[in-house]
């Protein structure tokens, strides 16, 4: 009986590291193979900007979110890119948007677009030229809170690349030197530990705080 009593704790330690593992394998899986359509979620902090992972993001515009600015980023260049706004009246009053395009403090393009009841839908193409490789800030500012919707869709140099590249990286951390072409852009944690169980049984520790970013580069 006292034999069986010592051993209850390993196997209950063994258990609760188990369903560790099991639980950080899927937050890893959650990260690397979120859905594109994840990059919709919208930033307000013009220092935390929404990475932009898609050729296309879409929102809504309410009378709740009258007045918000919402922030993205993409890394891009050089070369030329093109902007395409589709935006949409939902009922019979007129809808507004703009947006520019910056680099720092500077901006580099803009535009924005106005539908109403003799004009459902309105669209523009707004094209930029990129000398190098930077990291943009896209501010989306939502004018009217009358009901619409609107879409964004990205070309030439301003398309998400298509290869097999994965970039992970703290927020603001910029890897535009480090990859060509980054597929993917997301953000850990600054604080924490990163477990990585390895074939061999053996477990490797990773302090967050101590990571300027992370590169992974699939076959």
């Amino acid at each position: 009986m006292e034999q069986s009593i010592a051993s209850a704790p390993t196997r209950f330690d063994a258990l609760r590291e188990h369903h560790q593992w099991a639980y950080t394998l899927l937050v890893l899986l959650f990260m690397f193979f979120a859905p594109l359509g994840l990059v919709n979620a919208q930033s307000k902090d013009k220092g935390k900007p929404t990475p932009i992972t898609s050729n296309e993001i879409s929102g809504l515009i309410e009378p709740s979110n009258a007045g918000d600015v919402y922030y993205y980023s993409i890394v891009a260049g050089p070369g030329d890119g093109v902007i395409l706004l589709n935006l949409e009246a939902t009922q019979d009053s007129m809808v507004s948007l703009g947006f520019v395009l910056s680099v720092g403090s500077k901006i580099i393009a803009g535009g924005g677009a106005i539908a109403h009841r003799g004009k459902r839908s309105a669209k523009q193409e707004v094209h930029v030229n990129l000398t190098q490789r930077q990291s943009l800030l896209l501010s989306i500012r939502l004018d009217s809170g009358s009901p619409g919707k609107y879409s964004f869709r990205f070309g030439g140099t301003l398309g998400v690349s298509k290869d097999k590249s994965e970039t992970i990286a703290p927020g603001g951390t910029d890897f535009s030197e480090a990859l060509s072409k980054p597929r993917r852009v997301l953000q850990l944690p600054k604080k924490g530990t990163l477990f990585i169980h390895l074939k061999d049984g053996s477990v490797k520790e990773i302090d967050l705080s101590t990571v300027e970013g992370a590169i992974i580069r699939l076959p």
